[in-house]
């Protein structure tokens, strides 16, 4: 058998077939970080619109708001509304556009006007008619001055059929109206009687 020969068997290093690595997560990861920051983006801009728009109408209500408290006080010279309404009326329209500190200053000077200036202008103008309807003549300066001093003390408010009823049971009107028969007939016969 011979001899022969030998065979030398070599050492194969096989080298590993290049990893290929699979990317497909991260790649997946990157597509999710890219629409959430698109997203995020996007709501960003919505908010900032969204604020923008409110800005916008607090200003239309805001530039409306001394036209508005305008109107209302010329109505309530008018006497097309109370104040009641008209104050109402004003806080109602800052509350819809969101202007409330605006709106109590210009609510205060509407209240500061109606009480410092037409209150009492209608007053003295309720007194005069009270007193020419009732006793068919002018008040005097100290009879104005006890009755819008009434109004006060007496609670009276903005009507005058309190003052109105005070008139209707003086002695004056008494006198003047509320006699009988037989009293025009005495004080047409014999005189006005002194009582």
């Amino acid at each position: 058998m011979g001899g022969g020969s030998k065979k030398t068997v070599k050492n194969v290093t096989y080298a590993a077939p290049p990893v290929q690595r699979d990317n497909s997560f991260s790649q997946y990861l990157q597509y999710q970080q890219s629409r959430e920051q698109a997203a995020e983006a996007r709501a960003a801009r919505e908010r900032q619109e969204a604020a923008a728009r409110e800005e916008a109408r607090r200003e239309r209500g805001r530039q409306a708001l001394d036209p508005m408290r305008s109107n209302l006080q010329r109505s309530l010279d008018a006497g097309l509304v109370s104040y009641g309404d008209a104050s109402s009326q004003l806080r109602e329209f800052g509350a819809r556009y969101d202007i409330g500190g605006e709106t109590e200053q210009r609510a205060q000077d509407l209240s500061t006007y109606y009480t410092g200036t037409l209150l009492p202008q209608k007053r003295q103008q309720q007194v005069k008619s009270a007193y020419k309807t009732i006793l068919g003549r002018e008040a005097s300066e100290d009879e104005m001055a006890d009755a819008l001093a009434s109004y006060q003390a007496e609670g009276w408010g903005g009507s005058s059929s309190g003052l109105r009823q005070q008139l209707k049971s003086g002695s004056e009107y008494r006198d003047k109206f509320n006699q009988s028969y037989l009293d025009n007939y005495y004080d047409t016969m014999y005189g006005k009687q002194d009582k």
